[in-house]
């Protein structure tokens, strides 16, 4: 049946009655049961809401939350558990993992834009590129992967220093290392540009050597 809370302060703290469906099975037998329930008690299964809406009261319809022995729904354990997720804060990156962001000087010709600052990195100032392929000015990337683990723009996740975290959200440093050569293959891509002129430099260079050599043969 719908809920019908009345809230109220007992001993200055916020506390809140609820009609819940199969709650009477396991308080009085009757199938649906009255129970209230103060912040303390709230609170640890749904953090957000008791922090969104202080001194209000809260109406909610849910399935019975305890099973036999008063042990808690596995629906709600799951509940609790993806709170908890969302709230906690990502850890920091790790170093092999930040190694798979890419720092260029920019060069004449070279336009990058950086989404930080919104403001297009100039020439002899250094531009970073994470593994998804966003590029940011390097000062601007740095400082936020000083806290943050996500590409700016598309909230990419680079492995962090906290293995737990890695195994819960499936990050793996070798994911980081692929994605970064998939970006390094991207003909549009900066990087992937200085590394063709790179090898056409290369190309030229030797081709010039073996002019010259064949020069100095001749002129013996």
């Amino acid at each position: 049946g719908a809920s019908g809370p009345g809230a109220g302060q007992r001993e200055g703290r916020q506390h809140f009655l609820f009609s819940m469906p199969g709650l009477g099975d396991l308080m009085d037998g009757a199938g649906l049961g009255e129970m209230e329930v103060d912040e303390g008690m709230f609170e640890p299964l749904f953090p957000h809401l008791v922090a969104s809406t202080p001194g209000i009261g809260v109406a909610f319809q849910m399935p019975m939350m305890f099973q036999g022995h008063g042990q808690m729904d596995p629906i709600i354990q799951a509940l609790q558990e993806s709170f908890r997720m969302a709230s906690r804060e990502p850890p920091k990156p790790s170093p092999d993992a930040l190694e798979t962001v890419v720092h260029i000087q920019v060069r004449e010709g070279e336009a990058i834009e950086c989404p930080i600052s919104a403001e297009t990195v100039e020439v002899g100032e250094w531009a970073g590129r994470m593994p998804c392929g966003h590029w940011f000015g390097s000062e601007g990337l740095l400082k936020w992967l000083e806290q943050k683990n996500t590409c700016p723009v598309c909230r990419y996740e680079i492995a962090t220093v906290d293995e737990e975290y890695n195994i819960e959200k499936g990050l793996k440093l070798e994911a980081c290392q692929a994605a970064a050569e998939a970006a390094n293959k991207n003909p549009d891509d900066a990087y992937c540009k200085r590394i063709a002129q790179g090898v056409e430099d290369a190309q030229l260079d030797e081709m010039a050597e073996a002019a010259c050599s064949e020069v100095m043969e001749m002129q013996n």
